[in-house]
């Protein structure tokens, strides 16, 4: 009995799990079944959408043109294809609608295909020949398409898409201002006229379709007819706003004018003899309304002569734009325009407002040092964009102004370049007392120089430069970008007005001439906020005359000449900058400076200058070398100050063979080997200097962690915005290691955690730019040691210009954590 009893459970067992087992397939099978594929969304849609909603789809891509559409496919289904061979009912066009040869309905694999590439992504994709055949939107090529699994199952919704192939129109190219019937006629050649396409099996224009021209900036309708012709553009449609070559004249006599079969003149609403500047935007647009690239063009005259550069300025209204054409330079001839005779030299006065800017980015005027080149009237302003000024010499006698006389105002922005200047009256900015230049936009000057200022006044430190609230340089860096012709006795700079850094103001100075380390740190802790000092000798501490000079005011120190030295002698920190104090460094050497305050108290560090993020540093044309210290940034030290916002400037300068020793630390983490950095918000912008054989010695930690992690030995950051730019060196900086303590390294170059970093300038030549290099593993290093980004390892990483190379190999060279912008492919190792 037992036994039957036992022989009926494990029966019913085996039932139960068998039926379980079917009702699992039967689900699975209904899943299967009942869910579905379907289109959703275009993932790349074609840019071009014309007047009734279609997209356009151009015929002259190389092959094909590939429409990406998402899926929703929960069970991965793999799809039928319309391809060579295949069925005919996946993609249906409407009626009548031919393929490449003339026959209808359009192929699969020779028209079109439709390829599943994921399993929720198809691709549409259209053959170049049957694009060129249905050219100017002639078909309607909105395919419907239905879909079905390769187990023969059809998905019932038919996906619809408004399609036709339209290439649009060309972009037009400015040619010139010229003038008819007294009003201004903007000259432009349309591109690619003599493209064919063999829309319907015949071989044609591509641009035939081409039936208006778009304006903005009249006051009348918008669109004007023009057709395409067998020679050239028909324009009889107009209403007399296009013209013909033979009516067109050249603003200047004796000028010339294009006569190609597709330049179109458009005549302005704007009288030559007066009027403010108009700007218009021109486009093309096809039969569908389809539009080509818009050009924005005004009425500014554009002159090539100094001579035509007297004449526009002359015959000019108030507040037009003169565009000057490449490189003029002065000559002794002359030019006769419209019966006037006008030099091609002497100074340009500015009697009225005027915006004069490069046409393109190699606009220059050179004066040959024959005259001044633009002298502004009282009341008067001049805008001045994207041009350099050359060689500008003042009459004899003059107060200065060899580039700019200022009685009015003098407004600048871009490329602007008003040098080289040796001083007084050699191509410099005279200003008149009470006058100034106003930067309207980010500068951008050759050389890195905007211009030589020469003030009418040095005293009561009048107001030379204004910065508009448009700028988003830093003031510190806009004010470095300006010298300042020195009186014949004194000493004088450019400096941030206190409590408003973006006015710039001329700063008499402070003469140091004792080489007393306690009289130059009692008259600089004797300070006035603002005060500018000029160091005149060495100053060497001795073993009785020593200690850290503290910043607690706004100051600038300056050494006479790029030979001045602050030396420490290995005593103390030489400089220590009070929270929210600004500190300007130039001309000096700071060396053997010693701070032992150790690594983990506030304070530590910064045997050069130290200070907090509250502050703002900069350091022009100055070395900081051979300090040690037991805290971070042995050179310089930016600490920790909530909420942070400050700013470090270091240009044309030097931090080398600096050493951070860390003596009664025993933490497992050290870093900041030349520069350290705060981990708060915080802006450091590196330009044109060198970070070399800066070092950490991990000799002297002694803990019983696995690792110790060193970061950083030329420079460390948290949360900052690093930019390095210019032909700036880092180089060689290093660690020494603990013999047999395994380390891992992050960064030996520089070490940023949570900031971003910007390398080079977009345009840049590799010469003018960065190079970090020399950052490899160090002799003697434990074995199962770690390195990682040893040039680099940083959060965000943007990198235009510039070299990393010989840190390591293209494998370990470079970590970024974040995002990784390198628009010019550039490659480290």
């Amino acid at each position: 009995m037992c036994k039957k009893l036992f022989f009926l459970i494990i029966s019913l067992a085996f039932i139960l799990s068998a039926c379980n087992q079917f009702l699992a397939n039967i689900e699975t099978d209904l899943a299967y079944w009942a869910s579905t594929v379907q289109i959703t969304d275009i993932e790349n849609p074609p840019a071009e959408i014309d007047e009734n909603g279609y997209f356009c789809l151009p015929s002259t891509v190389a092959n094909e043109q590939k429409i990406i559409l998402k899926l929703i496919n929960p069970q991965k289904y793999e799809l039928k294809e319309a391809v060579l061979g295949s069925s005919s009912d996946i993609v249906l066009f409407e009626s009548g609608v031919k393929g490449r040869d003339g026959t209808s309905p359009p192929k699969p694999g020779v028209d079109y295909e439709l390829k599943q590439t994921a399993p929720d992504r198809v691709e549409l994709i259209y053959k170049r020949d049957f694009l060129e055949y249905s050219e100017w939107g002639s078909q309607d090529l909105s395919p419907k398409i239905t879909l079905y699994g390769k187990d023969g199952r059809k998905f019932e919704q038919s996906y619809n898409l408004k399609l036709k192939a339209n290439t649009k129109p060309p972009a037009l190219e400015y040619k010139g201002l010229y003038k008819s019937g007294g009003y201004y006629v903007l000259c432009f050649k349309a591109k690619n006229m003599t493209d064919m396409a063999k829309v319907q099996g015949v071989n044609q224009p591509l641009h035939k379709d081409i039936a208006y021209l778009w304006v903005s900036g009249l006051d009348s309708a918008n669109k004007i007819n023009i057709t395409v012709g067998t020679a050239g553009f028909n324009i009889t449609g107009s209403g007399g706003r296009l013209l013909n070559a033979v009516s067109v004249e050249p603003l200047v006599s004796g000028g010339t004018k294009p006569t190609d079969p597709w330049i179109i003149y458009f005549k302005t609403d704007l009288q030559v003899s007066g009027g403010t500047p108009k700007e218009f935007t021109l486009k093309l647009m096809d039969e569908k309304c389809l539009s080509g690239a818009a050009i924005k063009r005004s009425t500014s005259p554009s002159v090539a002569t100094w001579a035509e550069l007297h004449h526009a300025v002359a015959t000019a209204s108030a507040g037009m734009t003169i565009e000057i054409n490449g490189k003029i330079k002065a000559n002794d001839g002359s030019q006769t325009i419209d019966g006037n005779s006008y030099p091609n030299k002497d100074e340009i006065t500015i009697d009225k407002n005027l915006t004069i800017q490069g046409k393109g980015t190699d606009a220059e005027l050179d004066a040959n040092q024959k005259n001044r080149i633009f002298n502004i009237t009282a009341g008067k302003t001049l805008i001045l964009k994207n041009i350099a000024l050359k060689n500008g010499e003042a009459p004899a006698g003059a107060s200065g102004g060899g580039a700019v006389f200022v009685s009015g105002s003098l407004e600048i922005s871009g490329a602007v370049t008003i040098s080289p200047s040796s001083g007084k009256g050699k191509n410099d900015v005279y200003l008149k007392s009470g006058t100034k230049i106003t930067v309207k936009g980010d500068l951008s000057p050759a050389g890195g120089i905007v211009a030589h200022i020469t003030p009418e006044n040095y005293t009561g430190a009048p107001e030379v430069i204004v910065i508009d609230n448009a700028v988003t340089q830093h003031p510190a860096e806009i004010k470095d970008m300006f010298n300042i012709t020195p009186q014949a006795s004194g000493y004088h700079q450019l400096q941030s007005k206190q409590n408003n850094p973006k006015t710039i103001i001329v700063k008499q100075g402070t003469v140091i001439s004792s080489n007393s380390w306690s009289t130059l740190k009692s008259q600089i802790q004797g300070a006035s906020n603002g005060d500018y000092f000029i160091v005149e000798n060495n100053v060497t501490a001795t073993s009785t005359d020593f200690g850290q000079i503290e910043i607690s005011k706004n100051l600038t120190i300056q050494g006479k000449d790029s030979g001045v030295e602050i030396d420490a002698a290995q005593k103390s920190r030489i400089f220590k900058v009070a929270s929210g104090k600004n500190l300007t460094l130039k001309n000096l050497t700071l060396k053997n400076a010693k701070d032992n305050t150790e690594a983990s108290i506030h304070g530590s560090g910064g045997g050069g200058v130290y200070a907090d993020a509250a502050s703002n540093i900069e350091l022009i044309d100055v070395t900081i070398k051979d300090c040690e210290t037991a805290g971070s940034g042995p050179g310089i030290r930016i600490d920790y100050k909530n909420p942070g916002g400050g700013y470090l400037l270091l240009k044309n300068s030097k931090i080398m063979n600096n050493t951070y020793n860390p003596v009664g630390y025993n933490g497992y983490s050290i870093s900041g080997g030349g520069v350290g950095l705060p981990y708060i918000d915080y802006t450091a912008v590196i330009d044109g200097c060198e970070i070399l054989g800066n070092k950490i010695d991990l000799r002297p930690i002694s803990n019983t962690d696995q690792y110790l992690n060193v970061k950083g030995c030329g420079i460390d950051g948290g949360n900052v915005n690093l930019i390095i730019k210019g032909k700036t060196k880092i180089e060689n900086n290093t660690f020494i290691p603990k013999p047999g303590k395994k380390v891992k390294s992050y960064g030996m170059g520089i070490y940023n955690q949570f900031g971003t970093i910007t390398i080079g300038e977009n345009g840049a030549s590799h010469e003018n730019s960065p190079i970090i290099k020399g950052h490899t593993k160090p002799n003697n290093v434990a074995s199962g040691s770690l390195f990682e980004g040893q040039a680099l390892h940083v959060n965000d990483f943007t990198w235009y210009s510039g070299q990393i190379t010989n840190n390591g190999g293209s494998h370990n060279a470079v970590k970024v954590r974040g995002t990784f912008t390198n628009p010019n492919n550039l490659q480290a190792n």
